[in-house]
């Protein structure tokens, strides 16, 4: 048994996919070794690990951790369930802001190693604990996420937007504060209220609310008082409860994906879009700046840092930090950008992603940058 791995502990949506990412690169490096995954990773998760998603849920055993002699090296993905008794301890954790909690550094100094996934963590981790700290940038799998249309290919250049064949901007993420969620839905309100384009073009929105009712009603009264606000860019939003394994496809619908975040610990449904040839508009902060540039994505400008607070969820400044500014125009610019695009240019930006992409963020490389890590201790 070459590593245990800890995966899905606790159902959170964004460790699910990172893990779900982690053992994709293991079983395909492993694979061209000629190893066999099952020989080699030991996946375990406790009761509460049901995963909801079917693309998440393979690859899981349901085993009892504390049966697990300690010989061996502990990978854990989620900061809060590393916990488990190992020959070595490694925390693969996700932060968003700007530093880290008293809590959060006396615990991650309790582990024998911590991965960064990004530059901006890397730095965040180095300056704050006292254990050794390695990079290891995130992948995909490409071949999954890519492009299977070739609607986007065929639409008449000249005139690529219909009312019948609309241009789709699509958004995916939890409704908060970081994600720029009630932002972003006030750019597309704001900018195609009396925009001619107006009639051709659809916003689809999947917001995770994670069964919240009060940030239901959240959303539910935010649209709302905007809807009254722009009556007409109203009727072009789109509302999406699909489940995830349903994304590849949204990807493959849209025309631009939309991931004008704050702060992200990886960000992975930008490089999930980028993998699927899908021309995007992101910010440069946090890990981003890691993942994206201006050659293979519409960056909005770096406006600085604000305090990083959200009220639901319990976030306040003097625990987290900072996190970017997001400005409700320059997201108009960035759409009028977008639309001023021709179609090549469009197809161009979303080719080039896609090969970003694939040199730096496939998961197999991820899974090879893994496994030389593990085996060099």
């Amino acid at each position: 048994m070459l590593t245990n791995i800890i995966t899905n502990l606790g159902g959170h949506t964004g460790y699910n996919i990172l893990a779900y990412n982690m053992l994709s690169g293991l079983r395909r490096k492993l694979a061209s070794e000629n190893l066999v995954f099952e020989d080699e990773v030991c996946v375990i998760a406790d009761q509460h690990s049901t995963s909801r998603d079917p693309i998440l849920s393979s690859n899981i055993q349901k085993t009892n951790i504390t049966r697990l002699a300690p010989k061996t090296i502990a990978l854990f993905p989620f900061s809060k369930m590393m916990d488990f008794h190992a020959k070595y301890r490694i925390g693969f954790p996700m932060y968003e802001g700007s530093k880290l909690s008293k809590a959060d550094i006396a615990f991650l100094n309790t582990l024998d190693h911590v991965i960064s996934p990004c530059d901006h963590l890397t730095k965040i981790y180095k300056d704050s604990l006292d254990i050794p700290v390695s990079q290891i940038e995130i992948g995909i799998d490409t071949n999954i996420y890519r492009n299977y249309t070739t609607n986007k290919q065929t639409r008449d250049h000249s005139n690529p937007y219909t009312p019948t064949n609309p241009c789709v901007f699509l958004m995916l993420g939890k409704f908060e504060t970081r994600k720029s969620s009630v932002e972003t839905l006030i750019a597309f309100l704001k900018f195609f209220e009396e925009h001619p384009l107006r009639d051709s073009v659809v916003l689809k929105l999947k917001w995770l609310t994670h069964g919240y009712a009060r940030n239901l009603n959240d959303i539910k009264q935010t649209t709302n008082n905007l809807f009254k606000m722009y009556p007409r860019a109203s009727k072009r939003v789109v509302f999406l409860d699909n489940p995830r394994e349903d994304v590849v496809r949204l990807y493959n619908e849209a025309d631009c994906f939309l991931f004008p975040s704050r702060a992200e610990g990886v960000g992975l449904p930008l490089l999930e879009a980028m993998a699927c040839e899908l021309p995007c508009i992101t910010t440069p902060y946090t890990s981003l700046s890691t993942y994206a540039n201006s050659k293979v994505a519409i960056m909005l400008p770096d406006r600085g840092q604000v305090p990083m607070e959200d009220p639901f969820y319990g976030i306040k400044s003097e625990t987290w930090g900072t996190y970017g500014k997001i400005e409700i125009e320059d997201l108009m610019l960035a759409f009028d950008m977008f639309l001023s695009m021709s179609m090549q240019q469009r197809l161009d930006l979303g080719a080039n992603a896609r090969s970003f992409v694939e040199m730096n963020f496939d998961s197999f490389l991820f899974g090879e940058r893994l496994l030389n890590f593990v085996r060099s201790i």
